[in-house]
């Protein structure tokens, strides 16, 4: 990290440079959220080159400002943790989503990201679907509190996507349920489908893609480098690894793999740009001066980043396909909101790592242990059982979720062992596993031999309700389970670093920013321009220079 004189440094010779100051317009009426899952800092710079002149990145960032060191301080890299902060501005540690799912560490149940216990699904989708877990409000909810009359919408293919960066009291949290072939929501949000929704699923019904054909978009060029055909890549469901493919799900018929298919492809994408501008319309967002929220998550470049790899022709397809979308979100605000009336923020959940595939055949460190999983919960079972004998009955160790190992607490305290000390002997049991960089005990005293960054990533990863008794940290570059054939959730750069663009009302154009910022600040960003009190995870100050 900068030092302070640094950063004063860094920050005077922006503001030096910098284009003058246009004059301050009006606060925006309508801030828009993007969020690009699984968009890495690397995979976006490589992919940089290849967006069109006229393309949404290009004019983001020819009149936006680009943060070049925008990172995750917290480990847990994957989607529920990362659209938490980019709801509310803070880390896992404040905001208490610490994976996808994971297990209560005192009663041993299940947990899933986006909860509220009792809500029922509204048109399908599973049950339980709401923010609640969340420890700490979203701008959303900050805004609504200050700005009366002001509309929250959240709109994603996946669940926790659409409702953790809308929060609590959101107008809708709309997410695609691939059993029906529908978008849905919660009882935590609605009692039914808004009518808008089913008008826009009639007139654009997304069985429009049944057959499409998705093939190259771009111009040769921009596929340079990579190789469409690497045996390693997980095959679509009709057996295919290359562009370009037929999205049917691999049957004559619509059946929900048809839908899962298309989830996997760049065309979810257009259905959500179509269900984004259906909801401007519907919720007259930006009509007034009373301002709204509405978050975007792209949930599709994961799906084919995760079957392909990042550095597939898939991936690039689907980002420049993107591209183009996003000009299309942009053209849509202008007509409907109007230029400098909007604000948008666009980022990502978490980055990726490289298939572990190319590495090795590329002679560079990395691998997978598709057994990794089983050996960490073998080893400290065998550690506790060797240190403390046979429990009660059944195991030592409750499960595994994520990058977190849990101890079954309520034989720990049955059996009078030392919670601190069992945490302690299978943190160093498990850091002796050759494709384990280290693992944390969350309880007792910490190591002195970790890394003081990766140590700085546990403290902003680890929350005491939801976190598990080791935290555990592969080498770079390793997967521990045998799919999917690209990954992420470590607290690694490729993992953690992601682009953040700010564009729109209040913003300087045309800079790259060089301050160390974490995606949490489009929430920092979007209350001062809004000129509302952040939410009070949001603690991130802008930066001097990004602000007109």
């Amino acid at each position: 990290m900068h030092d302070l004189l640094t950063k004063i440094l860094a920050a005077t010779a922006l503001a030096a440079t910098a284009a003058p100051a246009q004059e301050p317009g009006n606060a925006p009426r309508l801030v828009v959220l993007v969020s690009v899952d699984q968009l890495a800092t690397w995979v976006f710079e490589a992919a940089r080159p290849h967006f069109a002149d006229d393309g949404g990145f290009a004019r983001l960032l020819e009149h936006g400002t680009l943060f070049t060191n925008c990172a995750y301080a917290h480990g847990c890299t994957v989607t529920g943790p990362g659209h938490a902060t980019l709801g509310t501005g803070a880390p896992a540690a404040v905001h208490g989503i610490v994976d996808n799912q994971w297990i209560d560490p005192v009663t041993g149940a299940a947990v899933y990201c986006a909860s509220t216990p009792g809500a029922e699904p509204v048109g399908g989708g599973p049950r339980g679907r709401g923010p609640d877990t969340l420890k700490v409000p979203t701008l959303g909810e900050a805004l609504k509190a200050q700005r009366p009359g002001a509309r929250v919408v959240g709109i994603s293919f996946k669940d926790r996507g659409a409702i953790l960066p809308a929060g609590r009291g959101a107008d809708a949290a709309l997410y695609f349920d691939q059993d029906v072939g529908h978008f849905v929501t919660s009882t935590a949000f609605a009692n039914s489908i808004p009518a808008w929704v089913s008008r826009f699923e009639a007139a654009y019904p997304v069985t429009r893609f049944f057959g499409r054909t998705w093939d190259r978009f771009g111009s040769p060029s921009a596929y340079e480098g990579l190789v469409d055909d690497r045996p390693f890549e997980g095959p679509d469901p009709n057996k295919s690894r290359t562009l370009p493919k037929t999205i049917d799900g691999g049957r004559k018929e619509i059946r929900p793999r048809f839908y899962a298919h298309l989830y996997a492809s760049p065309f979810a994408n257009e259905v959500l740009l179509g269900l984004a501008r259906a909801a401007i319309d519907a919720y007259d967002l930006g009509e007034d001066d009373t301002p709204d929220l509405l978050t975007i998550s792209f949930s599709s470049p994961d799906a084919v980043g995760h079957q392909y790899g990042p550095q597939s022709h898939e991936v690039r397809d689907t980002l420049l396909r993107l591209d183009q979308d996003l000009a299309g979100l942009l053209r849509t605000l202008d007509a409907r909101v109007g230029p400098g009336r909007y604000l948008v923020l666009l980022s990502s959940d978490h980055g990726v790592g490289p298939c572990p595939e190319s590495r090795v055949a590329a002679g560079l460190p990395g691998g997978r242990d598709g057994n990794l999983s089983l050996k960490i919960r073998a080893a400290a079972e065998k550690t506790m059982r060797d240190a403390y004998g046979e429990p009660a009955e059944g195991n030592w160790v409750r499960g595994i979720a994520g990058t977190w190992l849990y101890l079954d607490r309520s034989k720990i305290e049955s059996a009078g062992v030392d919670r601190a000390e069992a945490c302690g002997r299978v943190a160093r049991a498990l850091a002796g596993l050759g494709t384990l960089r280290t693992a944390i005990p969350t309880a007792g005293p910490l190591p002195d031999d970790i890394d003081p960054e990766l140590m700085a990533v546990f403290r902003n990863t680890f929350h005491p309700d939801a976190s598990g008794d080791v935290y555990f940290v592969y080498e770079p570059y390793w997967l521990g389970y045998p799919t999917p054939t690209a990954s992420h959730g470590t607290p690694w750069p490729y993992d953690r670093e992601v682009p953040l663009i700010a564009y729109g009302a209040g913003i300087r154009g045309g800079l790259s920013h060089p301050s160390e910022v974490t995606p949490g600040m489009a929430v920092s960003i979007a209350a001062a321009v809004l000129g509302i009190t952040p939410p009070s995870g949001a603690t991130e100050v802008v930066p001097e220079g990004v602000l007109r």
